[in-house]
């Protein structure tokens, strides 16, 4: 069971040492909360979109990067409803990318 108490941890110290190596990484923020009032939608041509997060974005926005694959959106949503279902919060990492807010990284 610790093992899950340090999990954020580790993504956070994983995910420091990228942003310190990678300069898209300097505006990096993040956010913990359960997703119970979350809206995900899979918008075309966009992609996931997750509205009413505690984001500072505009209506709490946030996107997948357009790299991101099936997998990376699956993933997302089956973390989204498993919050939904066990308030377990979720961690995301994202920064500003013309105006928009994309995620870095995200789990639970």
């Amino acid at each position: 069971m610790r093992i899950f108490k340090s999990i954020p941890l580790l993504l956070f110290l994983a995910l420091s040492m990228l942003a310190a190596s990678d300069t898209r990484a300097q505006s990096l923020s993040s956010f913990s909360a359960p997703a119970a009032h979350w809206v995900i939608q899979d918008t075309i041509p966009q992609g996931i979109l997750v509205s009413f997060t505690p984001s500072s974005c505009i209506y709490g926005r946030l996107y997948l990067p357009s790299t991101a694959v099936s997998e990376d959106r699956n993933m997302l949503m089956a973390v989204i409803a498993t919050s939904k279902a066990t308030g377990i919060p979720v961690l995301i990492y994202y920064t500003e990318v013309s105006g928009n807010c994309v995620i870095y990284s995200f789990g639970l």
